[in-house]
């Protein structure tokens, strides 16, 4: 059994892709960046399942070369983690997407492992915000569009910051 979540945000963000090569269609050099970025393959390896959506993307994914909105995911045998987190990936300025071990949570955390915000309150709901940070970058939306939907993602005012980032609006 494959775990939903993980693939259908895999789906979603080839579907990313593909409209993006559409906007674009004699750019061979986009192309291939948003192949690079977007297109999730399995590795060639055994499915083993995980029901945190992060956690399963980045055991069965290859996700090298992902990013959106500057957001990257490690390797799974590169996850690193400490009593409470558990380092899932980083953001364009290299602090740590990371998963709280008792609540689930996703949190910005700088390199003292200290809380810089709570930026999801799941996996789930962050693997959807990269989708819509995404769909906003490709479909090349107003800055007051994506002012809004950063705004719509945000739990609070620091985690503003984090969204407008990710929107090219920071």
């Amino acid at each position: 059994m494959e775990n939903s979540i993980t693939k259908n945000f895999v789906e979603a963000a080839e579907n990313h892709y593909k409209e993006g090569v559409q906007q674009e269609p004699d750019n061979e050099v986009a192309e291939e960046c948003l192949r690079m970025c977007l297109v999730l393959e399995r590795k060639d390896a055994p499915y083993v399942f995980f029901e945190d959506p992060i956690i399963d993307l980045v055991k069965n994914y290859i996700v090298d070369t992902f990013d959106m909105g500057m957001v990257h995911f490690y390797d799974y045998d590169d996850l690193s983690s400490d009593e409470n987190f558990i380092m899932v990936g980083s953001d364009g300025a290299g602090e740590f997407i990371s998963i709280h071990k008792e609540s689930n949570k996703i949190y910005l955390i700088d390199g003292y492992y200290e809380i810089i915000c709570l930026l999801s309150n799941s996996s789930e709901e962050f693997l959807n915000n990269l989708l819509k940070i995404d769909d906003a970058n490709i479909k090349k939306v107003s800055d007051d569009e994506k002012k809004r939907l950063a705004k719509e993602m945000a739990i609070d005012k620091t985690s503003l910051g984090f969204y407008l980032n990710t929107l090219a609006l920071g």
